[in-house]
């Protein structure tokens, strides 16, 4: 399986970061296992040995000066600097050291009540001793009285002992606290690894992505791709020229189907010509039968508008139909000049009956609006609006019909509704001959709108929202004549 750009990049980083963390590693082994193990230059030896000493040697010797004593009733001095058997009404000093007083005295003897043996401090001075029990409210007191030398000397020993003691216990504190140092060390160089290579392949392969699958959608004839352009110089110019590429791609594609929709185009004319054509000519001889049958009548006034725009509209379909038989395509127009706010009064009150059922609004200059183009032109073009905004909008919503002028030599008029609208897809074949999303809709009508706006030089404008309507806009050149 073939491995992404960002893992092989954070492999490689991890490579380069994983040289430090070994170092790292090892050092901290170092620090934290060696180096505490290394004999301590300023350390005294082993305090044990002293310990053993006096709780093993001086004791023992002291119990066999008292053993001997006992037996002999004679008290060696060279091992003892005093000997006292205290009974319950007197004391009786054997032996008698010039340091030892009776309030020291007085505190062995509670002492040798909880332990037999053992080491008092004495203000400057210590004393070992060790006691026996003679009898019923009879205690011998036996030991050595060790002068100030002898307090710093163990004084020294205890500091000793004690800092020995506290290393040991601060040991494995030590060894956690170096551990997790390094540890977090380590995981911190993982992720600046993992950051780096995040960030630089999101420079270089973030774009490439992009470019990727812009070019999987213009492969699959979506040439609308333009990226962003971002990353280094490099990068940067590639993106450019891709964008180039594109654009210029679509608008190749753009023109080819223009192509293909004029072609189409020429299809629905032939088609259309020939099915408006012949029964055009009968109505229009009807229409004028009629007015003359009724041109003396009461009902005269009533039908006499209504019957000459529907014989307007059947001349204006007649030259149109003729038009479309010229070679199966729209002839040049015939360019007048056209009352556009008359043009739009008299189209609109042809669908006074439809309309009805919606609110429908005109926005119109007062002053006249008055432009040079095909009038015939921009009665189909009203027509096919207002009917497909008809057919979209349900009663009760609203459509209406603006009128307006700007200083930039353009005339515009823009038909919305409220209707169902279109998504995207739909409005970007919308311009398309026979297609329609009517269930009766032939497709014809903003072709013919978008045909009949290109021939006149002008522009159309189609926006749409899915459920929330449309609204066309068409933009006409040329300087209104007011």
């Amino acid at each position: 399986m073939q491995t992404s750009f960002r893992a092989r990049l954070f492999r490689l980083l991890l490579l380069f970061a994983a040289v430090p963390a070994v170092l790292l590693t090892a050092f901290g082994y170092y620090l934290s296992v060696e180096a505490p193990m290394q004999p301590d230059p300023e350390s005294h030896g082993d305090i044990s040995e002293v310990t053993d000493f006096y709780h093993e040697y001086l004791f023992r010797d002291l119990n066999g000066a008292v053993d001997r004593y006992l037996a002999t009733g004679e008290a060696p001095t060279a091992l003892m600097d005093f000997l006292i058997v205290k009974e319950i009404d007197q004391t009786r000093t054997v032996i008698q050291d010039s340091l030892l007083n009776p309030e020291t005295v007085q505190r062995l003897s509670v002492a040798s009540g909880e332990k037999d043996h053992g080491m008092m401090a004495s203000g400057d001075n210590y004393v070992q001793y060790v006691s026996r029990v003679l009898g019923p409210g009879q205690i011998l007191l036996a030991g050595i009285v060790y002068d100030s030398s002898f307090t710093f000397a163990l004084n020294q020993v205890q500091r000793d002992y004690t800092a020995r003691s506290v290393r040991r216990e601060l040991y494995s504190t030590y060894v956690t606290f170096v551990g997790g140092l390094f540890l977090v060390l380590v995981c911190l160089m993982f992720g600046a690894a993992w950051f780096l290579s995040r960030r630089v392949s999101s420079n270089l392969a973030g774009p490439l992505s992009a470019l990727s699958s812009a070019s999987k959608s213009i492969a699959g004839g979506d040439f609308r791709q333009e990226i962003a352009v971002d990353g280094d110089a490099e990068i940067r110019s590639l993106i450019e020229n891709f964008n180039r590429m594109a654009a210029a791609l679509d608008e190749t594609t753009t023109r080819l189907a223009q192509t293909e929709r004029v072609a189409a185009w020429r299809q629905v004319a032939r088609r259309f010509a020939h099915e408006l054509k012949n029964p055009l000519q009968p109505i229009l001889v009807s229409l004028y039968r009629i007015e003359k049958q009724l041109a003396d009548t009461d009902s005269w006034e009533h039908i006499r508008e209504p019957l000459r725009a529907a014989s307007e509209e059947v001349r204006h379909l007649t030259q149109l139909a003729e038009r479309f038989s010229h070679l199966a395509k729209l002839p040049p127009p015939k360019l007048q000049t056209v009352s556009l706010r008359a043009l739009i009064l008299s189209v609109a009150s042809l669908y006074e009956d439809k309309l009805k059922d919606h609110r429908f609004d005109m926005q119109l200059p007062e002053e006249d609006v008055n432009t040079v183009t095909d009038e015939a032109y921009l009665r189909e073009v009203l027509h096919n609006l207002l009917q497909n905004s008809i057919d979209a909008t349900p009663p009760g919503h609203r459509i209406s019909l603006l009128l307006t002028t700007t200083g930039e030599n353009q005339v515009s008029v823009a038909v919305s509704d409220e209707g169902s609208g279109m998504d995207e897809e739909t409005l970007s074949s919308a311009r398309l001959p026979y297609f329609t999303t009517k269930k009766k809709g032939t497709g014809l009508g903003l072709a013919i709108v978008d045909k009949s706006i290109a021939e006149l030089g002008g522009q159309m404008i189609v926006a749409s929202e899915k459920g929330r309507g449309t609204t066309i806009t068409i933009n006409l050149p040329g300087r209104p004549e007011q």
